[in-house]
C-alpha cells in the first residue's frame, strides 16, 4: 500500500490542533452551523438570541456528544456527531454562513422536533468550488439568502427552498458611494496570502498539485501574477498622474509586514502607497473614495462595482491554470473579453480596459451596472436582511 505522507502529516496536524471540550450543552433557540462563519457581522448585528455554535471542521470536539453516541451504539462519524449535537441543543433555527455541504445534508426526518434552516451566502463562488460542494445532489433548505439572481438560479438546481436576493451583507452595510467625494486615485485590491507550508520541506518555489488545477505550480508562480499587474498599474498611474494605492488584505501585524515587503520588492517605495486593512476597517471603507478600482477576481471588486464604482477586472486564473476557473461574472455566462474585464490579459487588453476605466462615460458605466446587476445585488443598509430576521423575531433592536 502506497502511503501519502503529506496527507498523513496534514491529518495528524489537524488531530493535534483539535480542542477537546467537555460540556453539557444548553438548549438554545439558535444553532450556528460551522465555526468559520460564526463571526459574521450578520450574527453580531442582527441576531439577538443567545446561540450555540457547532464546530464541524476539526476545530473542536465535545466529548459529551461522543460519549452519548457510543452509549447509543452509534458510530462516531461526522453525520452522527452533528445529529446528536442538534438533538442536545434542540434549536428552532439552524443558521449557516459558508458553503459546507454537511449543513445541506441535515435531514429533518432524523429528529422528533421541528426547526428551520437558514443559509446566508458569505462569499463569491466559482464553478469548480460550487460543483465540489453540491455535485449532482439534491437538497432542501427552508430559507436561502443569496447575493444575486444568478446565484439563486444556480443553487436552485441543487437546493430547493425559499430564496431571498439580499446582496452581500457586509457590502450593504458599508459606506454609500458618493461620486462627489471621489479622489483621483486607483486602488488595486490585494489578494495576498501569507506563505504557510504544511511541511517544512515545502518552499515558495516548490511546485505542488493544487486542487482544482490540472497542473503543478508554486506559491511564487501563483502570487507573482499580482506583482506583474501591480507594476503595470503603477507605471500607468505615474504616466496618467493618478495616485496609486494597494489596499491590503492582511489584518494582523506579522502578515501586514509580509504583505508590504511582498509588494515593495517589486514596486520599490516610491509612487505608490500601501493602505492597511484592520479587522474593524476592511476594504469597503478603504476604497469608498477611490475613483478607480482594479482587481483580479476579488469579492471586494464585485462589491465596489455593485455600489457604483468603476472597477476593472484582470482575470488571470483561467489562462494561468489552463482551466475554466475564476472567470469574470460567473455564474453568468459572460464573454471572455468585455469593456472593463479581460481573460487574455495581453498588453492590448490592458490598454483597452484601463482606457475604459478612466475615459468611459458615466452613462456607459451606469448601463453596464444595470446589465450585470445579476452578478451581485446591492441593498443599502440591508433592508431585506433586517425585514427577514425581524419577521422571525430574531433581530436586535
Amino acid at each position: 500500500m502506497k502511503i501519502n505522507f503529506s496527507k498523513l502529516k496534514l491529518y495528524l496536524n489537524i488531530l493535534r490542533k483539535i480542542k477537546v471540550k467537555i460540556e453539557f450543552l444548553k438548549q438554545s433557540k439558535i444553532l450556528i452551523f460551522d465555526k468559520r462563519g460564526s463571526s459574521s457581522y450578520i450574527y453580531k448585528d442582527i441576531v439577538k438570541e443567545n446561540y450555540n455554535i457547532i464546530c464541524v471542521l476539526g476545530e473542536e470536539i465535545n466529548l459529551i456528544i461522543l460519549a452519548r453516541l457510543i452509549f447509543k451504539l452509534k458510530f462516531p462519524n461526522l453525520k452522527n456527531y452533528i445529529n446528536e449535537y442538534i438533538k442536545n441543543v434542540k434549536p428552532s433555527f439552524i443558521l449557516h454562513n459558508s458553503f459546507n455541504k454537511n449543513f445541506f445534508k441535515i435531514n429533518p426526518k432524523d429528529f422528533n422536533f421541528k426547526f428551520k434552516r437558514i443559509f446566508t451566502q458569505s462569499e463569491m463562488r466559482n464553478r469548480v468550488d460550487h460543483e465540489h460542494t453540491f455535485g449532482k445532489n439534491k437538497f432542501y433548505c427552508d430559507y436561502l439568502l443569496v447575493w444575486s439572481s444568478s446565484m439563486k438560479n444556480l443553487m436552485s438546481k441543487n437546493v430547493t427552498g425559499k430564496y431571498i436576493i439580499t446582496g452581500s451583507y457586509r457590502n450593504n452595510m458599508g459606506p454609500k458611494i458618493n461620486k462627489h467625494n471621489f479622489e483621483n486615485k486607483l486602488s488595486f485590491v490585494s489578494q495576498f496570502r501569507p506563505f504557510k507550508p504544511i511541511v517544512k520541506t515545502i518552499t515558495k518555489n516548490t511546485k505542488l498539485n493544487y486542487y482544482p488545477a490540472p497542473m503543478k505550480f508554486s506559491y511564487n508562480d501563483f502570487f507573482n501574477r499580482y506583482l506583474i499587474l501591480a507594476k503595470k498599474l503603477k507605471n500607468f498611474c505615474v504616466k496618467e498622474n493618478i495616485k496609486f494605492e494597494i489596499v491590503g488584505a492582511a489584518v494582523d501585524k506579522i502578515n501586514i509586514d509580509d504583505e508590504i515587503i511582498f509588494f515593495e520588492k517589486c514596486l520599490g517605495k516610491k509612487n505608490w502607497k500601501f493602505i492597511q486593512s484592520a479587522k474593524n476597517k476592511r476594504g469597503h471603507y478603504l476604497t469608498d473614495k477611490s475613483k478607480y478600482v482594479v482587481t483580479m477576481d476579488s469579492t471586494l471588486g464585485y462589491e465596489c462595482f455593485a455600489r457604483g464604482q468603476r472597477v476593472a477586472f484582470f482575470s488571470t486564473l483561467p489562462s494561468f491554470l489552463r482551466f475554466d476557473y475564476g472567470k469574470f461574472g460567473w455564474p453568468l455566462n459572460v464573454e471572455n473579453e468585455g469593456p472593463f474585464w479581460t481573460t487574455q490579459n495581453s498588453d492590448q487588453d490592458f490598454i483597452r480596459v484601463t482606457d475604459f476605466l478612466i475615459n468611459g462615460s458615466e452613462n456607459d458605466w451606469d448601463k453596464l451596472r444595470k446589465k450585470y446587476e445579476e452578478i451581485l445585488h446591492y441593498d443599502f443598509e440591508n433592508k431585506k436582511f433586517n425585514n427577514f430576521f425581524k419577521n422571525l423575531n430574531l433581530i436586535n433592536e
